[in-house]
C-alpha cells in the first residue's frame, strides 16, 4: 500500500461585522478594485463602506427597494435594478485602476465557502444568506438583521 503525503492548507479568516442598516440587507457588491463595499437595504438606503476598515464612506438614497447592486467599471456609479446612483469621489475607489477579472477561486455554494472546487469552510445556518459578494479572497454577507459581515480568507 502506498501512502501519500498529507497536504495541509491553512486558512486564516479575518472577520468584521458592519452595523448601520435599520432594515434587511437586500444586496451587496464590491467595487472593481475591491476597496469599497456597497450594501443596500429594503428602505432604499445604500451604504458605501471601506472594505478594509469597515468605516462608512457614504450613504445614498434610492427611490425604492434595491434588489441588485453593482459598481460601474470605473467605480463612479452604482447600478441598481431601478436606477443609477452617482458616487462622490472616494479615496478608496480609484477610477485609474483598470478592472481586473479575478479567477473565481473563492465562492459560496449553499452552506459552504469553497476554494476552487472543494468546500473549505462550513457556514452555520445563522450565517447563510442569499446576499453575497466576493472579491478575490474577501467575502461579504448581507443579513436580514441589517448587518453586513466581511470575511477575508488567506492561504
Amino acid at each position: 500500500m502506498r501512502v501519500l503525503p498529507k497536504v495541509e492548507e491553512k486558512w486564516n479568516a479575518v472577520l468584521q461585522t458592519l452595523e448601520g442598516h435599520s432594515s434587511s440587507v437586500s444586496a451587496v457588491a464590491f467595487s472593481p478594485d475591491g476597496k469599497t463595499l456597497a450594501s443596500a437595504s429594503h428602505y432604499g438606503i445604500v451604504k458605501l463602506w471601506d472594505a478594509g476598515s469597515g468605516a462608512v464612506l457614504q450613504t445614498l438614497h434610492a427611490d425604492s427597494i434595491v434588489c441588485t447592486l453593482s459598481f460601474s467599471d470605473d467605480g463612479t456609479h452604482l447600478q441598481t435594478d431601478i436606477e443609477t446612483l452617482p458616487i462622490s469621489s472616494l479615496s478608496s475607489t480609484s477610477p485609474s485602476v483598470p478592472h481586473q477579472w479575478l479567477s473565481p477561486t473563492i465562492f459560496v455554494k449553499g452552506q459552504w465557502v469553497c476554494s476552487r472546487t472543494r468546500p473549505i469552510l462550513w457556514l452555520p445556518p445563522e450565517h447563510r444568506t442569499d446576499y453575497i459578494a466576493v472579491h478575490g479572497s474577501t467575502i461579504a454577507f448581507g443579513y436580514g438583521s441589517g448587518r453586513v459581515m466581511v470575511m477575508e480568507l488567506a492561504l
